[in-house]
């Protein structure tokens, strides 16, 4: 994967440690890779011909609201 070399991008500013702490596994991008592609192969041609990236506009301004009112 690649990602920007800025400290500005917000990806690695992230503190992982507490998942680390709570037995997050971290796996090789290849490794990711490989089990994507082996869900990707159960999928039916159906629902393949579906695919599509991100949420709904509709549903990510629920989840911002959502996140903003925990905010505080």
């Amino acid at each position: 994967m690649w990602v920007p070399s800025s400290p500005d991008n917000g990806f690695s500013s992230v503190n992982c440690g507490k998942a680390i702490a709570a037995s997050l596994r971290l796996l090789l991008l290849a490794d990711t890779v490989d089990a994507t592609l082996a869900w990707w192969a159960t999928l039916s041609d159906e629902r393949r011909a579906k695919a599509h990236s991100g949420i709904a506009p509709e549903r990510e301004a629920e989840v911002l609201a959502d996140w903003e009112d925990a905010q505080g």
